[in-house]
């Protein structure tokens, strides 16, 4: 088989297992109950956006109420998740944080990383999650299939709210930024500004953002943002 057919179907191949592992995942967090699974990074930009993205890892959000007793349920939960091709290894445990090795005979290793956030509520929030240190974060279900027409729906935060966090993220205003900004996050955010969206929900977001820093504005941390694209 030619490199490039090689490649496309590792793609495929991949693409196909992480769904099926994310499903598994969400389904499992389900069955506890009290909590939502939410995919963000890249994924989240593929669901959002409609392009097929090179994926190394899969991250996602757990909103939960409380994560001191959350977070060892999960752990235990996952622990005994089984998917066919598949095993998790555990990797690291922090606070707030759970993070998996996810290892396949037929792909190259991957990462699930399981980043869980305390929120007011989780039950009946009809998708926006009220943060309890502050913030409001709006979710939409969306659906996707894998190479096989597998349809599956997972929940990811809203564009708008996905363009103010990559704005945010790329713009530099941040304090003590967890990582320097990537060249994969410029490409992010060009691919979620060229959807349809309303720059005052963008705005709207970015007040009631987490990591927006006081001493700056909405247009300035977007225009700033925008600015670094054309470089």
């Amino acid at each position: 088989m030619p490199a490039e057919q090689e490649n496309k179907a590792d793609f495929i191949k991949g693409r196909d297992m992480d769904l099926k592992l994310l499903s598994s995942v969400k389904a499992q967090l389900d069955s506890i109950g009290g909590m939502q699974l939410v995919v963000t990074g890249s994924y989240a930009i593929e669901l959002l956006t409609g392009h097929q993205l090179k994926h190394e890892d899969m991250d996602t959000n757990v909103f939960v109420t409380n994560l001191s007793m959350e977070i060892p349920k999960v752990a235990f939960s996952i622990g005994d998740l089984s998917v066919p091709g598949l095993k998790l290894h555990l990797l690291k445990s922090t606070d707030d944080r759970l993070e998996y090795d996810v290892l396949s005979e037929q792909t190259d290793p991957r990462r699930l990383e399981l980043q869980f956030v305390e929120a007011k509520k989780v039950e009946g929030s009809e998708g926006s999650y009220y943060l309890r240190d502050g913030g409001i974060v709006p979710t939409v279900l969306i659906p996707t299939k894998d190479s096989k027409g597998q349809e599956y729906l997972f929940r990811v935060k809203s564009l708008p709210y996905t363009i103010a966090t990559w704005a945010i993220r790329v713009s530099g205003v941040v304090e003590n930024p967890k990582r320097q900004v990537r060249q994969s996050d410029l490409e992010h955010l060009r691919l979620l500004l060229s959807g349809f969206f309303q720059m005052k929900d963008v705005f709207s977001a970015m007040s009631h953002h987490p990591q927006m820093p006081n001493k700056a504005s909405e247009s300035e941390v977007y225009n700033r943002a925008t600015e670094r694209l054309k470089i």
